[in-house]
């Protein structure tokens, strides 16, 4: 590309400096390094050109079926440039795998395809547009796509799409006619450019991102980069909005009964949507009630909100923008809450595929996904909807209801609690143990003292994963709970006699909190005498097992022990002990002259899993890392505070992540500041999901 003075007063991005952003931004779901070298460290090789060639058209069919991406060949994984150790006949070959190594019936749309001069070195740079015309195979008719940071197999089911959806998924990518950089604001993509690669012009940072091409005479400007950035978004967009209704019972009603008590419309381009937005929804998530026993009202989260957030970023950036009749509508009742946004779901996607684990996704403005997925608004691809389903559950509110209908995707948060009061109290027998949603519902299984079966505990969590229910029992187990009353050949005799499956015998019981606590006191007690250990092996710990005391739950359990041990955070996977069991071990010596009870004192939970962030959120706009590192440091030692910023504001978007070197101290300060005022607001602390 010849650089004229017109284009370089335009800023033009170029390809080097294309392949040198991709290089500090690192691998992702919008990006891949293939490497031309194979071998040992030391004693690399050249690669042969057709298997670099298969590579290359297997990874850029498998972005087009995505979301689209860039791929740099000669490039390592951890973004080494080693370079292209081939002849013109081999690079010949490579710039040609766009054709030869895809399939003819299912061509790549204008991919680019550049050989880019990098530290001395020879990379190859390719560029993929979400396709929207084809489900695209490789030459030899496979059909792969973009997970993540993975190219995986799929059926090509699995990506067809309606002819119908084709105007939507290419409306954030077409170019805006008549428009110019100066219909964005400027400062926003300023702040954007910096957080991407510091230094890099509003211009560069455009073509960087996509949003915009420099075509031979000016800057051409895309749909979604006015969707992100516009100065006057209704110009462009009319219905570019959050509306949230405040309604007075559980359904609106029209004429003299209209019971919409408020109404907030938020207007503007989809930062403005994402921090205005949200702070208008947020006061929704939070009421004042009456606390039993105190007499006072109190103000009580009614609606988790990681995970309304969740749902309004989705709702922002994968609504139909090309439906301009309607915005995002959000309907606070008094049971429930509701978030619609224009667009039915994209046929390539099921309402079953949003709840599975593996994180199924499509996303309708490919170009929009992108830019907020590299500036930390959503995380990995797919991740939304699950990361939704964890936090409700972490809530143990039940969970949230999702529609598409003819013209709307619809997602509903209910106030109710998966547990009743009575279950409750029966629970907070067992506040100790640090059950998970699903352990609880399976202690609650044996209340009054019944035994549990098998498909009992598959009912009751609504299982379809063999793996799920030996993780919850396991788990169970670690903690001293699920005994087994009756024995594996006793319950299979009693089944052929029945003539049903083993898995109908109720065998399970669930022991009592305080013969576990005790069971779990000498254990620790144990390991805590084992002295200044460096390793804690298979050996000691079998010592450990085999001189408990006879009726001791983890008898003889050497393995058993090891999961509680880590568990606790006593030990780490390799069997080193951790700052945790170092500070035990000076407590036990404390009190080794002092009576059982004294020694019991020693089961006072430590960090379930260690080396977790401690999530902090419903933060006040005002707070500050200083602020917040300040509110840990008298528990110890802080190691890092991540504060995520609003790219509209410079403030906090309402949460963060605190890092602190000892498991007792993070324990120790999410106990004592949950609940706390700070900067006018309850801090809702909880264990990262990050």
């Amino acid at each position: 590309m010849a650089e004229s003075s017109s284009s370089d007063n335009l800023q033009v991005l170029r390809f080097e400096e294309r392949v040198n952003n991709a290089l500090s931004l690192g691998e992702s779901h919008f990006r891949e390094f293939k490497s031309a070298l194979e071998g040992p460290l030391g004693n690399k090789r050249r690669r042969p050109v057709s298997r670099v060639a298969r590579d290359i058209g297997e990874t850029l069919v498998s972005f087009a079926n995505a979301d689209g991406g860039e791929l740099l060949v000669g490039v390592e994984d951890d973004g080494t440039v080693s370079g292209l150790p081939y002849a013109e006949s081999g690079m010949s070959l490579l710039r040609g795998a766009v054709e030869s190594h895809v399939h003819r019936d299912t061509p790549l749309a204008s991919p680019i395809i550049r050989v880019v001069p990098v530290e001395g070195q020879s990379v190859l740079y390719f560029a993929v547009l979400k396709g929207s015309h084809y489900v695209h195979l490789t030459s030899d008719g496979r059909c792969v796509q973009r997970k993540d940071r993975e190219t995986v197999p799929v059926s090509s089911e699995n990506v067809r799409f309606d002819r119908k959806e084709r105007a939507s998924r290419e409306y954030d990518r077409e170019i805006a006619e008549r428009a110019q950089v100066t219909d964005l604001d400027i400062v926003l993509v300023n702040r954007v450019a910096e957080e991407i690669t510091p230094g890099m012009s509003p211009e560069k940072c455009l073509q960087s991102l996509r949003l915009a091409e420099f075509d031979g005479g000016s800057l051409a400007i895309r749909r979604a980069a006015l969707l992100l950035f516009a100065k006057d978004s209704r110009y462009w967009f009319p219905r570019s909005e959050v509306r949230i209704f405040r309604v007075a019972g559980t359904e609106v009603k029209t004429g003299r009964e209209h019971n919409i008590e408020q109404e907030n419309v938020v207007a503007g381009n989809i930062f403005e949507l994402l921090t205005n937005g949200w702070d208008q929804l947020r006061q929704y998530l939070v009421q004042r009630r009456l606390i039993s026993g105190t007499g006072t009202f109190q103000p009580q989260v009614v609606y988790p909100e990681d995970a309304c957030r969740e749902a309004l970023i989705n709702a922002i950036a994968h609504r139909d923008y090309y439906v301009e009749g309607r915005g995002i509508e959000v309907f606070v009742y008094n049971d429930r809450l509701e978030i619609r946004s224009p667009g039915r779901l994209l046929s390539t996607l099921s309402l079953s595929d949003l709840q599975q684990p593996s994180g199924a996704h499509d996303s309708r403005n490919a170009f929009v996904a992108r830019t907020l997925r590299e500036l930390g608004y959503m995380r990995e691809m797919g991740e939304g909807m699950r990361r939704i389903h964890a936090l409700v559950n972490q809530y143990e509110q039940e969970p949230p209801n999702i529609e598409s209908t003819g013209d709307s995707f619809v997602i509903t948060f209910s106030q109710r609690n998966v547990f009743s009061f009575e279950d409750q109290r029966w629970l907070d027998a067992f506040s100790d143990f640090d059950l998970t949603r699903e352990e609880k519902l399976v202690v609650l299984l044996s209340r009054g003292g019944q035994l549990v079966s098998t498909q009992q505990i598959w009912q009751a969590l609504d299982l379809v994963d063999t793996e799920d229910y030996r993780r919850i029992t396991e788990g169970l187990q670690v903690k001293g709970l699920l005994s087994s009353t009756i024995t594996r050949g006793s319950a299979t005799a009693q089944a052929r006699r029945q003539r049903v499956s083993i898995r109908e015998i109720p065998r399970f019981s669930i022991r009592s909190p305080s013969a576990a606590l005790k069971d779990q006191g000498e254990v620790v007690h144990s390991i805590a005498s084992l002295g200044n250990q460096v390793q804690i092996t298979s050996k000691t710990l079998s010592d450990v097992a085999s001189g408990l005391s006879g009726q001791n739950y983890y008898k003889g359990n050497a393995s058993r022990i090891r999961q509680f041990a880590v568990f606790k955070g006593l030990i780490d996977m390799r069997g080193t002990p951790t700052d945790g069991l170092v500070n035990l071990r000076n407590s036990f010596e404390d009190v080794t002259s002092q009576s059982s009870p004294a020694v019991e004192n020693l089961t006072t939970p430590l960090l379930p899993t260690p080396d977790r962030d401690i999530y902090v959120g419903n933060l006040a706009y005002s707070a500050t890392d200083e602020s917040i590192r300040a509110l840990f440091d008298p528990f110890g030692q802080v190691l890092k505070v991540v504060l995520p910023k609003d790219y509209l504001t410079g403030q906090g978007q309402g949460y963060a992540f605190v890092s602190m070197r000892n498991t007792n101290d993070a324990q120790k300060a999410l106990s004592e500041l949950d609940g706390k005022e700070f900067h006018g607001r309850a801090l809702k602390l909880g264990w990262s999901f990050r």
